[in-house]
């Protein structure tokens, strides 16, 4: 089942294609479940990139009749390259508003992950890069997803 729900964040993600609804467009070979390189190294051509990973911490409590309530954490982290404008200071914070809007967005559209969960939530985000110079801006998007399954089908 953490299978699936990985499965089911990488494929909204990939649903991020730009105008009207979003600001970006992602290459669906730019969301990854799969440890990889490092995300700084990302060419540039791959931007968006996304990698989604489960985290250790969550909650299972155990109902009757055999079922388990999970509250499973997820972690998105995302980079994107800010536009360079000469003496335009706030073109990373932009970027950064704008792939955490999109995230936002993706994940929302469909909380239950095409019915495999009961609920999808955003937490607040982080941003994991320095405001120095260079493009690169780097998001860390908590997600916390809510499923009811049978005890002994992970």
């Amino acid at each position: 089942m953490r299978r699936q729900v990985l499965l089911g964040l990488q494929t909204a993600l990939r649903l991020i294609l730009g105008n009207p609804t979003y600001h970006y467009t992602v290459l669906s070979t730019s969301v990854t479940t799969e440890p990889g390189p490092q995300i700084t190294n990302i060419s540039p051509t791959q931007l968006p990139y996304f990698v989604v990973e489960p985290m250790a911490d969550g909650l299972r409590d155990h109902m009757p009749a055999g079922r388990v309530r999970n509250i499973m954490q997820c972690l998105i982290t995302a980079r994107v390259d800010a536009e360079q404008n000469p003496g335009s200071a706030s073109q990373k914070m932009l970027a950064w508003e704008n792939l955490i809007a999109d995230i936002e967005v993706a994940l929302t559209r469909d909380i239950t992950l095409g019915g495999i969960v009961i609920d999808t939530r955003v937490l607040e985000p982080q941003p994991a890069s320095d405001i120095g110079g260079g493009p690169m801006v780097i998001v860390v998007q908590p997600v916390q997803v809510r499923f009811i399954r049978p005890y002994g089908t992970p």
